[in-house]
């Protein structure tokens, strides 16, 4: 495929030259004209002046005599001009001296328009001639009475001739100008045209370069939007959108890999040093029941992990099952909180649960019960001891809405953007922590599967509020159905 630049000069260069040569054209056949048409206009004014001097000759009754006229144009050796009168039989009254023996012979006339043609003259040079007939009457020295029957008019013919010398060489001396400048213009065009085109994509240029230098470790990079173009800058825009996303895709890959090694490291670390001790004594008893139940969780913490990011991974690619039906959101959320009420209570947290009532919402059972079980686990491990959790439900603009608010001052507002991250942790709940900082990225993952929207705020420093939204079915929003309100 060719370039930009290269279509462009091409495109350009045949349009301007093909505009240029028709407009040569055009003004040759327009100055052309005029010219011709001006020395026709001189042509007829000489032939009707003449006419005039044949009609008042004949009118006295007496023949045409260029004696009685002096006429030099006629009779001189150079450029000499000429003319011929013919009767109304045909017959020839008079022809100049120019024309020595010869005649002019005009064309069959249309009427009695003057008639312009071209010829050679008896000299061998081109000319031009013009042909006039009117019609007249002779007057009699002795006129009858005023009654008496006028004497029938007779049609006179003359035609006069011009070398058109002086008429050729100022066509060709415009003809030669109007090609000398056509030269110029072909010569100059494709110049300007391409010094045009390089200017114009000059900021093209610019950000193919910038575009250029933008490797996988330079992704911080960012085109310059204000010196661009107006063309330019949404592409620009989109660019640096792109490479922000990028960049963040990026970050997150080098965090998940980094991750993944530190979260394995510990089990394989502990798999290693059992099977180094064993090794190492073979000849020792068998190990006690610790040390396989060690090795066992080791197992399922890997297991675990790599299931989970399997899972995220079908969930990102959109190879996720979900099957989406009517769900007793209501339902779910007792059942599951029913489950950690024991651990709630042996932690001394002041808990403020929703009455029992009815939120259907459009998901998958499966997955929903998830994601509440991840939500209301979390806020039961990390309210500190004697803290208060407080979760109700509530239905809003179509959608069913879980809301659970915990005790948590170890979270600020910086926070809340990596939540959702794999393997984010605070710094000090890394270390011994039962979760793997996989589950608020997975039922981000499921949220999202179901059509739905999670949102985590920070109402006070020291709590932490989170909303599941997930939509409500059509026919379920029409009604009235009950919700459960905090007691």
């Amino acid at each position: 495929m060719s370039s930009i630049a290269r279509s462009l000069r091409r495109h350009l260069l045949a349009g301007l030259l093909l505009v240029l040569a028709l407009s040569g054209l055009g003004m040759w056949l327009i100055v052309r004209r005029a010219m011709i048409t001006q020395f026709d206009s001189t042509l007829l004014a000489k032939a009707r002046l003449l006419a005039t001097m044949v009609t008042e000759e004949l009118a006295e009754g007496s023949a045409f005599d260029l004696d009685k006229i002096s006429l030099p144009e006629f009779e001189r050796r150079n450029n000499p001009e000429y003319f011929q009168v013919w009767s109304p039989e045909g017959g020839v009254l008079v022809r100049s001296p120019s024309l020595g023996g010869g005649d002019l012979t005009p064309p069959r006339p249309a009427g009695s328009a003057p008639v312009v043609w071209n010829l050679t003259l008896g000299s061998g040079r081109p000319g031009r001639a013009v042909a006039l007939t009117w019609a007249m009457h002779r007057e009699d020295e002795d006129e009858g009475p005023e009654d008496s029957p006028q004497p029938p008019t007779s049609s006179v013919r003359l035609a006069l001739a011009l070398e058109r010398r002086s008429l050729d060489a100022a066509l060709a001396s415009t003809a030669e100008a109007l090609a000398l400048g056509g030269l110029l213009l072909f010569l100059g065009v494709p110049l300007l045209v391409g010094r045009a085109v390089r200017r114009g994509l000059r900021p093209l240029d610019e950000v193919a370069g910038q575009a250029a230098r933008i490797d996988a470790t330079s992704l911080g990079r960012r085109f310059v939007t204000d010196e661009v173009p107006e063309e330019l800058r949404p592409i620009c825009g989109r660019l640096n959108d792109l490479l922000e996303r990028l960049e963040a895709s990026f970050d997150r890959e080098r965090r998940f890999s980094a991750d993944v090694a530190h979260e394995l490291r510990t089990p394989i670390a502990e798999l290693r040093s059992i099977a180094e001790v064993a090794l190492r004594y073979p000849d020792a008893p068998a190990p006690p029941v610790r040390t396989f139940e060690d090795v066992l969780g080791a197992a399922v913490h890997m297991q675990e992990l790599v299931t989970t990011l399997l899972t995220l991974a079908r969930c990102e690619s959109g190879r996720q099952p979900v099957s989406l039906e009517p769900v007793d959101l209501g339902r779910i959320c007792h059942e599951v909180w029913a489950a950690h009420e024991r651990v709630a209570a042996d932690k001394g947290l002041r808990v403020w649960p929703g009455t029992v009532g009815l939120v259907m919402v459009d998901g998958d059972p499966v997955l929903v019960g998830s994601v509440v079980s991840n939500l209301i686990s979390n806020a039961v491990e990390y309210t500190p001891p004697g803290g208060e959790i407080t979760w109700r439900l509530d239905r809003e603009a179509g959608h069913g809405i879980f809301v659970i608010t915990n005790s948590n001052a170890s979270l600020q507002a910086s926070d809340l953007p990596h939540l959702f991250e794999r393997f984010w942790r605070k710094d000090d709940a890394r270390t011994g922590a039962t979760h793997g900082g996989l589950g608020l990225s997975l039922t981000e993952a499921f949220v999202r599967l179901m059509g739905g929207q999670l949102r985590v705020e920070l109402p006070r420093p020291d709590q932490v509020r989170v909303e599941l939204r997930l939509p409500v079915r059509p026919f379920l929003a029409a009604g009235h159905v009950p919700v459960m309100g905090a007691s």
